[in-house]
């Protein structure tokens, strides 16, 4: 017994015999390549939202890295002698010169070291007068100072 293929664009033909292991194939309709090629086209329309949210993403952080940099120019610039500083390394020290490219830091009494502009994290600002005698008493009496604030601790109990 003969089997016979029908195909959608009215083509006839005659199937392998079972015991034949041939690949009868349909062949592709006249439309076919048209399509394949919009879906080709049809896939950068697809990435285009994708590919817009993220060169806006990128402008955004360009944009505020080049204002936190500007801003940090700035800080360094306003620094001058006299002021508190703490390094990138965490050293803290008071400016005792400013030079064109690095500033002299003074970290202990008679202890002053050449550091970078660049190397400068921040500058501290100054302390209020009332945390200065703190610290003082505490450099003084650190027990003291411990039992004075323990025993106020204890008491707001």
């Amino acid at each position: 017994m003969q089997d016979y293929l029908f195909f959608a664009d009215g083509q006839v033909t005659a199937a392998a015999p079972a015991t034949q292991a041939t690949e009868v194939t349909a062949p592709p309709p006249a439309d076919k390549p048209q399509q394949a090629e919009q879906s080709q086209g049809g896939g950068w329309l697809q990435m285009l939202p994708l590919l817009l949210i993220f060169v806006v993403f990128m402008f955004i952080m360009s944009r505020s890295q080049k204002k936190q940099q500007q801003r940090r120019v700035e800080a360094l610039s306003k620094l001058m002698k006299g002021d508190r500083v703490t390094t990138n390394a965490g050293i803290y020290g008071t400016i005792t010169e400013v030079k064109e490219e690095s500033f002299m830091v003074e970290i202990a009494p008679k202890v002053v070291v050449e550091i970078a502009k660049n190397g400068v994290a921040a500058a501290i600002p100054p302390q209020d007068k009332a945390s200065d005698a703190k610290s003082d008493a505490k450099a003084q009496d650190p027990k003291k100072l411990d039992a004075q604030s323990y025993d106020s601790t204890k008491s707001d109990k």
